[in-house]
């Protein structure tokens, strides 16, 4: 049987150990993070224990019961139960039961070296802050304030100094005190950058929208017209499939603007636009090419169909009752269709589309031909 890669058996180990999804990954790599400071924390009882300064039934005790709540944690999140939770790390409990612990080794800690467990409920609120609600952080920093004080308040009647359980008290006090005004802080500037963050996510795409469409109908634009033509033109020479494109000029346009104002013709642009929109297929993509012209690209289209299509197009067009400006109007439509040659480039077949636009004028306009 071949050995498998050192490397590839790691990661391996690691997804038995983390599982694959991202989200329980991410909630068991904070769980690690906490494992770790538990495996800590109970090698430091142990050297105590050793040194006669806890007894080994209280050894054993937190031991169990530290592994016991791990495991129960590790349960949860392992098999993705968590994540039906509005915490799904589960960071409120287990920073939670951590002050548990950590307020029962301080009543079994000798005097002197109390002060470190109160340093231990500070990293512990601290180095989960950034990832907790301000609600949770608030909850867990008052628990830990309530059973930190309550133990040190009774070892205060048993303390040969209680001089030294109160400096632990104020010390412990201040430093919540101190941290939750430091988690406001935090969470203040978080909003803010995700305030930040929201607006030039929508710059950004609002940048995007600009150099792809067309501002006053919502079209696509000349230039990604141009882009989408030459795409149909190598998809064509790649899988033989045909298309069309049409260019369409609006009438009577200038002398809508000339009578009515530019606010008229823009309107008359963006009635068309929308109109059009309704009568052309899902495939078919309607681009702003000139000031009242389109181009129309008609993906997997033969000459025929397509005549049929922009036909339709014509008569829909045509047979709307339009009321611009406080004045009443018919819109016609000139179009000039091209069947796309194999071999021929793509500013060849708009060019041939664009003459036959031209013929169409010249005739009278109201019309299609096809080049």
């Amino acid at each position: 049987m071949d050995a498998q890669p050192v490397g590839q058996s790691g990661e391996m180990r690691l997804q038995w150990l983390l599982g694959r999804e991202p989200a329980v990954r991410d909630s068991l790599r904070v769980w690690l993070g906490g494992a770790v400071a538990y495996a800590a924390g109970l090698l430091s009882v142990g050297f105590e224990c050793y040194w006669g300064w806890w007894s080994v039934r209280s050894t054993l005790l937190i031991a169990v019961s530290v592994v016991l709540s791990q495991s129960i944690f590790y349960g949860m999140l392992r098999s993705g139960r968590s994540q039906r939770f509005n915490d799904p790390r589960m960071l409120v409990p287990q920073v939670s039961v951590a002050v548990m612990f950590i307020a029962v080794a301080y009543v079994l800690t000798p005097i002197y070296f109390r002060g470190d467990l109160i340093a231990m409920v500070m990293v512990a609120l601290a180095g989960t802050a950034h990832a907790m609600t301000r609600r949770g952080q608030f909850f867990v920093s008052l628990f830990a304030a309530l059973a930190m004080g309550a133990v040190v308040l009774v070892s205060m009647q048993y303390a040969p100094d209680a001089r030294v359980e109160v400096v632990h008290l104020l010390m412990m006090l201040g430093a919540i005190a101190g941290l939750q005004i430091l988690v406001r802080e935090l969470s203040g500037l978080q909003q803010r950058f995700r305030r930040k963050d929201d607006e030039l996510t929508h710059a950004l795409s609002r940048i995007e929208q600009l150099a792809m469409r067309d501002e006053l109908t919502g079209l696509v634009n000349r230039r990604f017209m141009l882009d989408l033509v030459e795409q149909q033109r190598q998809r064509g020479a790649r899988a033989g499939h045909g298309f069309c494109v049409a260019v369409i000029r609006i009438e009577p346009f200038e002398s809508l603007v000339q009578r009515a104002g530019v606010a008229a013709g823009d309107e008359a642009l963006r009635i068309f636009a929308r109109e059009a929109l309704r009568v052309l297929r899902m495939s078919d993509v309607l681009g702003r090419w000139e000031t009242c012209e389109f181009v129309l690209l008609m993906p997997d289209s033969r000459g025929a169909l397509a005549r049929l299509g922009v036909e339709r197009l014509r008569e829909h067009i045509a047979a709307l009752s339009l009321r611009i400006a406080g004045k009443s109007m018919q819109m016609h439509l000139s179009i000039g269709l091209a069947e796309h040659r194999a071999g021929e480039p793509a500013q060849d077949t708009l060019a041939r589309a664009e003459d036959a636009l031209g013929n169409a004028v010249e005739h009278g306009g109201n019309r299609v031909l096809v080049a």
